[in-house]
């Protein structure tokens, strides 16, 4: 789009867009520069998009709103990952116990599972249920750090 149409600081394809935004402090996104270098030719050589990319690079343009979800950060997964370790030991540990008894007795008691969940989840200082901690662990199997994804498989 050329200049000096009216559109060019509007339309979401346009180099032009992305200027207006960065010079009255809006958001722009990572999608929208994508957008802006493939669909407008002359954005890559366009010497005023430099500022826009280098603060896109270092990180400073406006971040998201609201707050961060803090089960993305490597310290929560770290802490979900091991109290799955413990878990595990906890509700083997309560299988034993529970062999001497008859049916009728551990007919009232919870899943091993669920009750070492529970424990840990009060252990660890998680204000979840064994229930939701169980799903917590079992849905971050796929995670590539912590799960049995692509980085675990040696």
């Amino acid at each position: 789009m050329d200049e000096s149409s009216p559109f060019f600081l509007f339309d979401p394809e346009c180099r032009g867009s992305l200027f207006y935004k960065f010079d009255n402090k809006l958001r722009i996104e990572k999608a929208d520069i994508d957008l802006v270098l493939k669909k407008d030719d002359k954005a890559a050589q366009d010497p005023r998009m430099l500022p826009i990319l280098i603060a896109s690079h270092k990180g400073q343009l406006k971040s998201k709103r609201g707050r961060p979800n803090h089960k993305d950060s490597f310290s929560y997964k770290g802490r979900v990952f091991w109290a799955g370790e413990d878990v595990q030991a906890r509700a083997r540990e309560i299988r034993e116990e529970r062999k001497g008894m008859s049916k009728l007795e551990t007919k009232a008691l919870k899943d091993p599972m669920e009750q070492a969940a529970d424990e840990i989840a009060a252990e660890y200082n998680f204000h979840i249920s064994g229930r939701s901690l169980i799903n917590r662990i079992s849905s971050q199997k796929g995670d590539p750090l912590f799960g049995e994804g692509k980085a675990r498989k040696n």
